[in-house]
């Protein structure tokens, strides 16, 4: 970096899709996000001082939701709980054609950093302090879905990282 740029940084955009074919059948594959964006942006306060922020948007991953409730069987039989004699139930899927139609909300955190250089000990130092999902935004990893007592299907959400503030050193020598 020159030493008269302050203000410097990146963006990127990314459009895409990924499906997969089977049976005749198109879906999304697993991993599918067609949207995602970044913008990275630093600002060089002092010549040993910089101010860093950096904002993530993606769409996010398809995931398959379940449709309802099937008894569950093996052996062409009724599964039973032996001690209460209630028979036990599975999540339905459907057929084929639910693969991946849902999708999880769009992702997005603003993360920001600190950083402090200097020079000693015959190498070049970085103190830092770095601030993840700074708006604490609850981003869906993942859905756990549970059939409850009374036969309904409850989905519990799995958040990625919540705001996490960090401190760290880095030396090159």
């Amino acid at each position: 970096m020159s030493s008269k740029t302050k203000l410097y940084g990146w963006m990127n955009v990314s459009i895409s899709k990924s499906v997969r074919t089977r049976d005749g059948l198109e879906y999304p594959f697993r991993f599918d996000q067609p949207f995602i964006a970044n913008v990275v942006l630093n600002y060089r306060v002092k010549d040993w001082f910089e101010v860093g922020a950096k904002w993530e948007f993606a769409s996010n991953f398809p995931f398959t939701p379940p449709l309802g409730i099937v008894p569950r069987v093996a052996y062409d039989s009724l599964v039973k709980n032996p001690f209460t004699n209630t028979l036990f139930f599975n999540l339905d899927y459907g057929p084929d054609a639910n693969r991946y139609t849902g999708r999880k909300p769009d992702y997005h955190k603003l993360d920001i950093r600190m950083t402090a250089y200097t020079r000693f000990w015959n190498a070049d130092w970085s103190f830092y302090i770095d601030v993840m999902n700074v708006y604490n935004r609850k981003n869906v990893l993942t859905y756990q879905y549970t059939i409850t007592s009374d036969l309904k299907i409850k989905r519990t959400e799995t958040g990625m990282i919540p705001i996490l503030p960090t401190i760290g050193i880095s030396a090159k020598f």
